[in-house]
């Protein structure tokens, strides 16, 4: 009669389960955020008037000096974030790169960028290739207006 070792189904048995361990994959939102690295496509900020509801919007965008425009944020799923100052910086002095944190809330309604100060922003839009928020930037020193910034990102 021939005698199996246990030796080998219990090895076998043990690489069953830790193959079978919670492999959590992480929800699409983040999957989406972290897959790529970010650079900023759009930044208008807007005025509210309250007459008549007018409003007012600002391309900052357009006039950005390109030493910002070849920026780009990575985020990782550790909630590293890394703002990369790109090929050209406007200062040469300045860092490569600055490093933060970053938060979604459980609603994916508001996205945290934590560094030397918090920064809270109101989540707009969240794809696989588009990232968009909205900061609430108070009322104008100028004229009173409320404002906000609306910043749009793409992946690349």
């Amino acid at each position: 009669m021939k005698r199996t070792s246990l030796l080998p189904v219990l090895l076998g048995l043990a690489a069953g389960l830790s193959s079978c361990e919670k492999n959590e994959e992480l929800p699409e939102n983040i999957q989406w955020l972290t897959a790529k690295n970010w650079r900023m496509s759009a930044n208008v900020t807007t005025f509210v008037y309250a007459t008549g509801n007018a409003r007012r919007d600002v391309d900052n965008y357009s006039v950005s000096p390109a030493c910002d425009l070849d920026d780009f944020w990575q985020f990782a799923p550790d909630h590293a974030l890394r703002i990369d100052e790109g090929a050209s910086k406007c200062e040469a002095a300045a860092p490569q790169v600055n490093l933060a944190q970053w938060q979604l809330d459980a609603a994916n309604h508001t996205l945290s960028v934590i560094g030397s100060s918090v920064r809270t922003y109101e989540l707009l839009e969240l794809t696989a290739s588009t990232l968009k928020f909205k900061q609430d930037n108070g009322l104008s020193p100028l004229d009173g207006a409320p404002y906000y910034t609306t910043y749009t990102f793409t992946s690349f």
